[in-house]
């Protein structure tokens, strides 16, 4: 297939915004996530938040 130079290519650009989660939320997702029997991924599921995000709030917090 060729290109069509009298129509161009359009690409919109759409600004992603990162959710800013405040620290008390962090907080009591992570004691979420380390109760006994807790999975890590219902925890997510529940706030919102990927699995990947909970073990790097669990590293800054536990240091």
């Amino acid at each position: 297939m060729r290109a069509r130079p009298e129509r161009g290519v359009r690409v919109e650009v759409h600004s992603v915004r990162r959710r800013e989660w405040p620290d008390e939320d962090k907080l009591r997702v992570v004691r979420e996530s380390l109760q006994p029997g807790a999975v890590v991924q219902a925890v997510a599921d529940r706030n919102g938040v990927s699995t990947g995000q909970i073990y790097t709030w669990r590293k800054e917090i536990l240091a």
